[in-house]
């Protein structure tokens, strides 16, 4: 059903241009009616078929493809994990504990989002040296 969907527009105005709608995010209107049903078609077309219908591309469509998908891959967000920059407490050597930092920040990485780590006072982040030890890493 899908790849059929999408096949009926081919050789109709602007067919790639609607494929490339379907591509976009919702909030990236190409006009009204621009993509009407292809999206719907796109969802339903398995794996081989849009490859076969992919391969029927000539470049400059291939190109404006890329450039479109290219758009929708950016970051879904930042994050700014902010740290101590404490490395004593009285005469005790501390720091941050090293898996509230790199737990946050492989979580919110694999989620898609662009991660920045700092100290509140700026420069090196002081990491607590029990927490690197092998009776605290998880």
């Amino acid at each position: 059903r899908g790849l059929a969907q999408v096949k009926a527009l081919q050789g109709t105005p602007c067919h790639h241009c609607r494929l490339l709608a379907a591509s976009r995010p919702p909030s990236s209107p190409m006009g009204s009616g621009a993509s009407a049903g292809v999206a719907e078609g796109v969802k339903a077309m398995t794996d081989a078929e849009m490859k076969d219908l992919v391969a029927t591309f000539d470049a400059a469509t291939l190109a404006k493809l890329q450039k479109a998908l290219d758009g929708t891959a950016k970051k879904a967000g930042k994050v700014l994990i902010v740290t101590t920059s404490a490395d004593k407490m009285g005469e005790h050597a501390t720091g941050a504990w090293s898996e509230e930092i790199t737990g946050p920040y492989y979580i919110f990485l694999d989620k898609g989002l662009e991660v920045k780590v700092c100290s509140v006072a700026g420069g090196d982040i002081p990491i607590d040296a029990g927490s690197l030890t092998k009776d605290f890493k998880t």
